[in-house]
């Protein structure tokens, strides 16, 4: 996998803190002109430029060996007087290795987002995780809970445009148009309740509105709009 990131003349991330840079590359994996940036190190990022390189596969997992180059390191120096100091580090070099395998080594504890987290974790969440985020939560719990009745509303939706209107042999794409209309409209209209209950959990119950009013309405006029005077029924259909 390695190999196929690093192309020449590409700026190749691996993994979200580690570049790697080659001008070249040959048909035997040799590279050459290497620039790398690992800021894989909280707080002090690594530099590194070689002439020369090459992947080598390892127990560990792949490596970049490299030829000829200097490393620079920025780190933090505490100053007699409590500051905090930059401080640039060069070390020249021969010959180093540098660990692919390893993206990241806070990988593990990457913040899962609400969409990868399962139903329990969307109600129950971690202890550290911000009110931004519990809201998000609670508004993903929701809009998964509500799904389902989302579908039936829409399946009904379609129905109510299917089965009213005058029976015509040829035709009747106007209400098959009126129909996707209503349907991108209730979509996105969906996208924003979702957005606006993420910020504010009194909004959560528009989620539920969203999802079962469509249906309602649907179910009302597929049952020929009872209620409603016959003059105005026919003038509707």
């Amino acid at each position: 996998m390695a190999g196929l990131l690093l192309q020449e003349g590409v700026f190749s991330s691996v993994g979200d803190d580690l570049t790697v840079y080659a001008r070249d590359r040959d048909s035997q994996g040799t590279l050459s002109g290497i620039l790398v940036h690992d800021a894989r190190e909280s707080g002090a990022p690594v530099t590194i430029i070689a002439e020369t390189g090459r992947i080598t596969s390892t127990p560990q997992g792949p490596r970049v060996t490299l030829f000829n180059g200097q490393r620079q390191q920025v780190e933090r120096v505490q100053q007699p007087d409590g500051t905090v100091a930059l401080r640039l580090s060069v070390l020249s070099f021969q010959e180093n290795s540098l660990d692919l395998a390893r993206a990241s080594r806070a990988e593990g504890q990457r913040f899962r987002n609400a969409q990868e987290r399962s139903l329990s974790e969307l109600f129950h969440p971690e202890e550290g995780v911000s009110i931004r985020d519990r809201g998000r939560f609670l508004a993903e719990a929701h809009q998964r809970l509500s799904g389902p009745v989302t579908a039936i509303s829409f399946s009904l939706l379609a129905l109510a445009v299917a089965l009213t209107g005058q029976f015509r042999r040829f035709g009747g794409g106007a209400n098959l148009f009126v129909g996707c209309i209503m349907m991108v409209g209730l979509l996105a209209l969906g996208l924003g309740i979702g957005n606006v209950a993420a910020r504010s959990a009194a909004l959560l119950p528009l989620i539920w509105v969203h999802a079962l009013l469509p249906g309602l309405v649907s179910a009302w006029v597929i049952s020929g709009m009872p209620g409603v005077p016959t003059q105005i029924r026919g003038y509707a259909r």
